[in-house]
């Protein structure tokens, strides 16, 4: 990281065991890229960074994470690397195998890069039915603002429920 960044979204969430997880972005030479590691140790050790944002240009990346079952982690990041402006991603992280798809565009309108959309969005997971009692499925839910409408758009809130 660097003294000249203007916004370090983090993130921290465990899964289901109890595995760490954490996101955030950095700022170098004009290029904004979102990072993930994880502890299986309670933080005591960390991993490799895992890079979460493919592209490679100056665009904003807000990177979020939620823990899910055992090993598994959605992370999920609101970007303006589009010409068409900013969109949420998502995509499912396993410790053992890395990345489980590619990038999942979740938003089916892009926001007016000009509108900033807020600097951070809510990732959670929906409450489901599963062989334990109160544990949560694997949908995954997300919201963000964004400026949807044109010219004279202003940022509004929007929210979807992305099912794996």
């Amino acid at each position: 990281m660097n003294t000249s960044e203007w916004w370090i979204d983090g993130d921290i969430s465990a899964d289901w065991a109890g595995n760490l997880y954490v996101t955030w972005d950095t700022q170098v030479g004009g290029r904004d890229v979102g990072w993930l590691a994880y502890s299986t140790d309670h933080g005591k050790h960390w991993s490799a960074l895992q890079r979460v944002t493919p592209d490679t240009d100056n665009a904003a990346h807000i990177v979020q994470v939620v823990g899910g079952r055992p090993g598994i982690a959605y992370v999920g990041w609101l970007a303006n690397n589009s010409a068409r402006g900013y969109a949420l991603y998502l995509r499912p992280f396993s410790i053992r195998k890395g990345w489980l798809s590619g990038p999942i565009r979740v938003s089916r309108t892009f926001g007016n890069s000009a509108v900033w959309p807020g600097d951070t969005f809510g990732i959670s997971l929906e409450p489901g039915h599963t062989s334990e009692p109160r544990r949560p499925g694997s949908s995954v839910v997300v919201s963000w603002g964004s400026g949807v409408g044109g010219k004279h758009a202003v940022s509004q809130d929007r929210a979807a429920v992305v099912s794996f």
